[in-house]
């Protein structure tokens, strides 16, 4: 008997738990109603709400948060925030919504604070820096900055948003030269748990600044707006090839020599590699994307000097070649919404094209796992794995522009991250390849250390959602991110309330 009633005492208390964080975010719901008006806050069933429920992976469209939350100004971003943490509402915020997990930008259990009204660019008089509201995609800053000449670090994708990736590091075309997107990022506008609107930079809240540098948001406060250094940038060049599925040794031989070498001798060139399974081409297949910060002279079909040893692999399938500005260039390798999505990455030294190889032939072997499953219900399954540099010169230009919180130096390169991102459009599949990937990952991580290549860093950007990003950095990196955390979030309340993941614990 006393078994039983505890049991059903434990029930009774989870029961009660859960309508009580229920009653508290319809609370922190109608308060913000009240108070921002409902017009900024939008419920289910209401058109507004539902317009808010695009998101680039299924996997977070699924989800229904209480009620959607649009501010526009950082006084208002600051007044929602203050209001979630005192009703102890759970919540989470969007910028792009380009994340693939559930849970990344959306929520089931709490409120979706969506940040696109805050959607200023503004440049400075002098046209060396320009401000971008943390609402908005690359491809919007892009659309300002084309006519101008000007550029600045960002996605390469024109559907991401700008906040997410400056807060996880940022990959650019341009990084070969000007290091990470996040080096370049001047100054913040952030909304602390406590309510205060505060400005961090090299000279003030230095502390804060370093840690959102690739240390994510979510510990730390919101982000409601980035001053981005420009650079003079007219039209790029831009080649995608694919190629058949038997040159994935020969792409991998070219790549390493690229990474290791000709992209630090050409800081203007910056590329990435795919191998991906497509029964309309019959299997397994590579594409290689290259781009270069400045184009050659026509004929179109140039090839920049330290790109040209591709041209030498047979098996070319197909080659598109384009010059044009970054908006174009961006909005040509946008991927279209609708799938489910997942993603992780592993990084190990760049310098053996054999690491590479064993890397996708553990790929291949989990794609070839899942594919009769998805063929079985008829579902669409797409994996690619893709790899890319991290350069010395690009770990040099980070150094010079005062670092960040990853913890990457110019000794620790060159180096090579190679994420396995799946997308499918059958929920029933969802175990499988989200079983499949953190095997893969595991598998990957023994592979590398067994052939002494190794490195523990993980990209934040493209982290899988149980991969401790933070941890990654290094043990003091990890600890000086911690301490920062309880600098500006005493009490925990981001820690606490703020769905997502990357935690500290």
């Amino acid at each position: 008997m006393r078994l039983r009633s505890t049991r059903f005492g434990l029930v009774a208390g989870l029961v009660t738990a859960g309508a009580f964080a229920s009653d508290n975010i319809h609370n922190a719901c109608s308060a913000l109603s009240d108070r921002l008006g409902d017009d900024r806050v939008a419920y289910p069933n209401s058109t507004a709400y539902d317009d808010g429920m695009s998101y680039w992976s299924a996997r977070q469209s699924a989800q229904r948060p209480a009620c959607l939350v649009t501010p526009a100004t950082a006084g208002e971003v600051s007044l929602v925030l203050t209001t979630l943490i005192r009703s102890d509402a759970p919540f989470t915020f969007r910028s792009g919504g380009h994340t693939a997990h559930a849970n990344g930008s959306n929520t089931d259990d709490g409120v979706t604070v969506d940040l696109a009204r805050l959607d200023a660019v503004r440049l400075a008089d002098d046209g060396a820096s320009v401000s971008v509201g943390a609402g908005l995609r690359w491809g919007d800053v892009s659309r300002a900055l084309d006519p101008l000449g000007l550029a600045v670090l960002g996605g390469r994708d024109a559907d991401v948003g700008v906040a997410g990736l400056l807060l996880g590091g940022g990959f650019s075309f341009f990084s070969g030269r000007h290091g990470w997107a996040c080096d370049n990022v001047l100054g913040m506008e952030v909304a602390l748990a406590s309510g205060d609107v505060v400005y961090a930079s090299q000279d003030r809240h230095r502390d804060l600044f370093w840690a959102l540098k690739g240390g994510g948001g979510s510990g730390f406060g919101v982000v409601t707006r980035f001053d981005l250094a420009t650079i003079r940038q007219g039209d790029l060049w831009a080649r995608t090839v694919i190629f058949a599925g038997q040159a994935k040794e020969a792409i991998a031989e070219a790549a390493t020599t690229l990474i290791t070498r000709g992209m630090d001798e050409d800081p203007d060139a910056h590329a990435y590699f795919v191998r991906t399974h497509q029964p309309a081409y019959g299997g397994f297949i590579n594409l290689a994307s290259f781009y270069h910060a400045t184009p050659p002279p026509p004929p179109l079909a140039l090839t920049p000097p330290v790109f040209r040893p591709f041209n030498a692999i047979p098996g070319a399938l197909s080659n598109t070649t384009m010059v044009a500005n970054l908006t174009a260039v961006s909005e040509s390798i946008s991927t279209p919404y609708g799938m489910r999505q997942t993603w992780s990455n592993v990084a190990f030294a760049a310098g053996s094209p054999a690491v590479i190889a064993e890397l996708l032939a553990l790929w291949e072997e989990a794609v070839e796992r899942v594919v009769p499953q998805a063929a079985a219900r008829g579902a669409t399954y797409s994996p690619f794995a893709i790899y890319q540099a991290i350069t010395t010169g690009q770990l040099r230009a980070s150094q010079r522009r005062g670092g960040n919180a990853m913890g990457l130096s110019p000794e620790t390169g060159p180096m090579v991250m190679m994420h396995f991102l799946t997308g499918w459009d059958d929920e029933s599949l969802d175990e499988a390849v989200l079983q499949s990937t953190r095997e893969l990952v595991r598998a990957a991580d023994d592979k590398t250390r067994a052939l002494g290549a190794h490195r523990s860093f993980i990209y934040m950007n493209y982290g899988g959602q149980r991969q401790n990003v933070l941890q990654s950095y290094g043990p003091e990196n990890y600890l000086r991110l911690l301490q920062t955390s309880l600098r500006y979030d005493p009490r925990r309340d981001l820690q606490r309330l703020w769905k997502g993941y990357f935690k500290f614990y």
